[in-house]
């Protein structure tokens, strides 16, 4: 059974292949193995399966700064609040994961200022040409709406390729005179192009079809009203 702490819960899920040391690496590697594979997770407070392999662990505390380990067992309390778990509790990484892909913006901005491993989370570390070999990507179940939609989450300006997105964005690019893309990969480059473009956020657009109402075919937001003479 593994052990992991509340803030583990989440931070994992936006795991990118680094850490503080091979050895730390490899562990997180084997963790997240086992940990996507089915095995039960109990809910810990303080040290866990994560720590154990990390340099800056001295005996059950965190010494990597003065006063980490507080704010590190803060943010594990406010993370099990969200999830809704209890520390001693049994929890399987789908039902994480589920909970994990609902977090809103806000709050994973505002749960992640500070942490010296924010960064990773960016663009940067989670490629979308290699969205297959990114240890999330790498998650049974983990598609590239998935990966996209956690890509938003950590920040970054882009779009998911669902079908409702597909289908309202197609809709505006038959009409704009825009070949539609094929591939996934394509439609979100296309989209995140055309956000440049027009001044609108690609992930405002990919909102912004939600908002379209079906049986008119109409956007109840005046304020996107004009992308399409945009485009």
């Amino acid at each position: 059974m593994l052990r992991l702490r509340g803030h583990h819960l989440i931070c994992l899920h936006f795991f990118r292949g680094e850490g503080y040391n091979q050895e730390f690496v490899e562990n997180l590697e084997n963790v997240m193995h086992r940990a996507a594979n089915g095995e039960e997770i109990e809910v810990v407070e303080g040290a866990d399966d994560i720590c154990r392999a990390c340099p800056t662990l001295k005996g059950k505390e965190c010494v990597a700064k003065p006063g980490v380990d507080v704010e590190i067992r803060e943010m594990d309390a406010e993370a099990v609040a969200y999830l809704d778990v209890d520390v001693n509790s049994k929890v399987r990484w789908k039902e994480i994961k589920v909970k994990v892909i609902a977090l809103s913006r806000k709050w994973l901005v505002a749960f992640c200022e500070g942490c010296e491993w924010e960064k990773v989370c960016t663009e940067k570390k989670s490629k979308l040409e290699q969205w297959e070999n990114d240890p999330i990507g790498k998650i049974n179940g983990v598609g590239i709406n998935t990966f996209q939609y956690l890509r938003m989450m950590a920040g970054i300006d882009t779009v998911m390729p669902d079908k409702i997105v597909k289908r309202v964005i197609g809709k505006m690019f038959e009409q704009a005179g825009i070949n539609m893309p094929q591939k996934d990969y394509d439609f979100i480059k296309q989209v995140e192009s055309i956000a440049q473009r027009t001044g609108y956020k690609a992930t405002e657009l990919c909102w912004m079809t939600w908002l379209i109402q079906s049986e008119a075919g109409l956007i109840r937001i005046k304020k996107y009203a004009d992308i399409l003479p945009k485009i």
